[in-house]
């Protein structure tokens, strides 16, 4: 009864934490839908197709909200409690859960001692884990909260009761896991299986084996169904989100030790507790220390679950460290990687096995303390540093480290920045009007950024996702869950709207979609990879077939000037006006309807070549087909029309805009560590996509380009390595100044050349002064400064070579680079692009359609008039 009482207590600290993170905000924590409207999402879930969201999507893994964070967080509504408490108290629970299953697995493998008990299941409910995911994504931390509540009737069954009942709650809890992520969900078996492989033979434990895996299928049954009808009609959305390269960074064997193996802290700052354990030098000594006193009990001799709990950590780092490539790499990093981009890519979020490392260690931290907390381990004749040491001073290191580990919840930093206060008025008047439009018409919200953050704060899920009832919608997003030619739809939209030019076009492009509305959002965070609200209003308000409908909420922005005169001040270039928060437009031939056609033009290229093609005149609203849809055997019933616009690039699945290189050749290397070069190409489309060759040398290459996808503010495709022999000066290489490689260009001729000379020509965007060397087959050249507008002759050593190389000299690596012109006498060489070729049965096109690929947005806006 003691025991039980000083887990309530411990409890009621928990939830006292969890209240203090933020009280009154709501936080983005894994679906801000659940804390807006969580029975309208459940009763969303029953259902695999989504006709409102995406403009029709399938829903992922929406099903396994079911259970128990929607059905919580919908009791938690439905009681009138307010929202951000709701939240909290979800946050309560996952810690709770956590605490109270460790200290009773710890308990019932045999530790005496109240405290190392509760020791323990601090360490684990207050985890570096639990810590960075459970206020940001709280439903990957569930899982590790029940993980030791699986292992617990095994333990109690291993030795007493009914071995059938023991199996039958133990699947229980697995069940109780829920089916958001089937990672998470699994990653909470293995250690329950360790245990009943290390138990002695005998019928109990052949009892267990036996039904456990019997009742563990029968309780994820209701998810795993789901699942596997997902994964017979999803799109490949694993090709388009994070790499191996990525998630495998930050799981080195000590940081996957003490538990910051998740990915994500180290890009986003606003997970502010995961962001402290891995930049606060004292969060590492302390949770470093935590993990020290775990492996310490683990590997104790007095320790009688010494086999387990280290086979059990040796496989949870196995698992949670597979693919890391650093300087202290496992065996097969590099097969591994590849695989997590692979086959096994369902697993490529290795910082889920996390609780098959940390069960083990507070385990291991338990069986410590209750070996050193008993007096008759203390003998009288101890020497040397560990002299003045006694029980209670190991205890009160414990308590220390584990609190020191614990801090950023004490200091209220689980919340994550950007939280919100309320939803706006505007927004929710936006989903009614929305909703009043009834279900055929759909609505595009521009522009579209990859997590839906806003000056009023940042709720990552999309507003009308959680508000909307009826009305359709869809964005692009990160990670839109539908096929890729829809996405190449929505990138040609946001690409033209990006440009600020206005297109004949797109007005017919929209209703070919059966888009009616466009919905303008002006009160996203503006950021390098956000187009400016003036740039998209230029485009929409001069396209014809758009038209302004109305708006919602307050005005947004300011004057393009501050002050008048000689003290007037440019505001964020000149590029700003005042908007109000949300604006509608209409597509005037959008909407229901059908289109009666006697033909089907047949286009060779991709999605995004049907809006030049409209621009272009060659198309209006009857439907055509797509090169890979058609017969290539069968001759067209209407005229055939051969693109360029379908290009073999490499693509930034990162940035929504300008994420895309320069047009490739095949030898071209990859910048980006994606699975693919492009994720958003269908099966059978690679026949149709044009491509890059080199005519008058071999290769032109750099160590890196503004023209990479890589680029982290986007690429620009024209300061490609092409750009610096093209003999045109107003175009140049540019090298990425965030490139770890010193810059260099290489050119690979054709057939040997004799070389005594050249001429670089600096670019404009040239730094004051770069330091260049140029090399041969025959030797380099003097040190040269190519500043900004300059135009230097080059010596070098005369003779025969196959290659020329240029390289910054003299100065930072970080320097970038640029170069207009690398004339080489004699040397002229071009780069074209290939089309591709049509069948036979399809004859000769009727139409050819060359587009330029319009580079990072510039160029002249009009502003008030200005």
């Amino acid at each position: 009864m003691r025991f039980r009482l000083r887990l309530l207590a411990g409890c009621a600290v928990l939830i006292a934490i969890a209240l203090v993170q933020l009280p009154g905000y709501l936080l983005f924590d894994t679906k801000f839908d659940l804390v807006v409207d969580p029975v309208h999402y459940l009763q969303r879930a029953l259902h695999m197709w989504d006709s409102s969201g995406g403009i029709g999507q399938l829903q992922n893994q929406a099903y396994g909200y079911l259970w128990p964070m929607g059905s919580f967080f919908s009791l938690g509504i439905l009681a009138d409690l307010p929202p951000w408490v709701v939240q909290r108290l979800f946050m309560a629970l996952v810690m709770c859960v956590a605490f109270t299953g460790a200290a009773k697995v710890a308990r019932e493998l045999g530790v005496r001692s109240d405290l190392a008990c509760l020791v323990a299941g601090f360490a684990y409910a207050l985890s570096p884990r639990l810590l960075t995911t459970v206020g940001t994504i709280s439903i990957e931390s569930w899982p590790s909260a029940l993980a030791p509540w699986v292992l617990l009737p095994l333990v109690i069954g291993a030795r007493e009761g009914s071995p059938r009942r023991a199996a039958a709650l133990s699947a229980l809890a697995i069940g109780m896991v829920g089916g958001v992520n089937a990672t998470a969900s699994f990653a909470v078996i293995p250690v329950a299986a360790l245990f009943l492989l290390t138990r002695e033979p005998g019928p109990r434990r052949r009892a267990m084996i036996i039904w456990w895996p019997v009742f563990t299928a029968m309780s994820t049954l209701w998810w795993l169904i789901p699942l596997f009808y997902l994964g017979a009609y999803s799109p490949p959305f694993l090709d388009f989100i994070e790499s191996a390269n990525l998630t495998t960074h930050p799981t080195s064997l000590f940081d996957s030790l003490r538990g910051v193996s998740h990915w994500v802290p180290y890009i986003d700052e606003r997970w502010r507790a995961g962001r402290d354990l891995i930049t606060s030098q004292y969060f590492v000594l302390y949770s470093g220390a935590v993990m020290m006193l775990g492996l310490v009990g683990l590997a104790h001799r007095r320790n009688p679950h010494r086999q387990f709990l280290l086979l059990a950590l040796l496989l949870g780092m196995f698992l949670t460290g597979m693919g890391h490539d650093g300087p202290f790499s496992g065996w097969w990093a590099q097969p591994l990687q590849e695989a997590l981009d692979g086959a096994l890519a369902p697993a490529r979020n290795v910082h889920k096995f996390d609780p098959i490392v940390r069960l083990p260690m507070v385990l291991g931290l338990a069986l410590l303390l209750d070996i050193l907390l008993h007096k008759e381990y203390w003998t009288a004749d101890r020497k040397g540093v560990l002299r003045p040491l006694n029980h209670r001073t190991v205890a009160v290191l414990a308590v220390g480290a584990v609190l020191g580990a614990a801090l950023p919840a004490l200091q209220g930093r689980m919340a994550p920045a950007g939280a919100v206060s309320e939803v706006p008025d505007y927004w929710v008047q936006t989903a009614a009007w929305l909703d009043d439009q009834g279900h055929e018409g759909a609505a595009l919200m521009t522009p579209g950024v990859g997590l839906a953050q806003f000056v009023w704060g940042q709720p990552n899920d999309e507003p009308l996702a959680f508000l909307a009832k009826k009305g359709r919608f869809g964005v692009r997003s990160n990670i839109p869950f539908v096929p890729p030619g829809n996405i190449r739809f929505l990138d040609a939209v946001e690409t033209r709207l990006a440009q600020g030019q206005p297109s004949k076009g797109l007005a017919t492009y929209l209703a070919r979609a059966g888009i009616q509305y466009l919905i303008v959002r002006n009160d996203v965070i503006k950021s390098p990879s956000v187009p400016d609200t003036v740039v998209l209003h230029q485009a929409l308000e001069n396209s014809p077939g758009l038209r302004h409908l109305r708006g919602f909420g307050p005005d947004i922005g300011g004057a393009a000037y501050l002050g008048e005169g000689t003290e007037r001040n440019v505001v964020n270039g000149g590029w700003q006006a005042q908007y109000q928060a949300i604006e509608i437009y209409e597509v005037l031939a959008g909407g229901p309807g059908a289109v009666a056609a006697d033909e089907l033009p047949v286009v060779a290229g991709g999605p995004e070549s049907i809006l030049p093609l409209t621009d272009a005149g060659l198309l209006d609203e009857q439907p055509t087909i797509l090169a890979t849809d058609a017969d290539p055997d069968q001759e067209p019933t209407g005229p055939v029309i051969l693109t360029d616009g379908y290009r073999d690039r490499e693509r930034n699945y990162g940035l929504l805009h300008d994420g895309y290189s320069a047009t490739l050749q095949a030898e071209d290397e990859r910048r980006t560590s994606g699975t693919v070069k492009d994720f958003y190409i269908n099966e059978g489309d690679e026949r149709w996509r044009t491509r890059a060759d080199m005519f008058g040398a071999d290769s032109v290459t750099s160590s890196s380009s503004m023209a990479d996808a890589g680029v982290a503010t986007g690429g620009r495709p024209a300061e490609s390595a092409q750009a610096a022999i093209d003999g045109d000066p107003s175009t140049q290489w540019v090298s990425d100044p965030t490139s770890p490689r010193r810059p260099v260009w290489r050119i690979e001729f054709d057939r040997p050349r004799p070389i005594a000379r050249l001429r670089l020509v600096a670019g404009a965007r040239a730094p004051a002064r770069q330091t260049l060397q140029v090399s041969t087959e025959a030797g380099s050249s003097e040190e040269v400064e190519l500043g900004t507008h300059t135009v230097r002759d080059v010596a070098v050593p005369a003779g025969t070579t196959s290659w020329l190389e240029i390289r910054t000299t003299g100065q930072s690596a970080a320097v970038f680079a640029s170069i207009a012109e690398v004339e080489i006498p004699g040397v002229q060489v071009r780069k074209s692009l290939v089309l591709p070729e049509l069948p036979d049965a399809w004859g000769n096109p009727d139409a050819i359609l060359l587009e330029a690929a319009l580079d990072y947005r510039a160029g002249c806006i009009d502003v008030d008039d200005s």
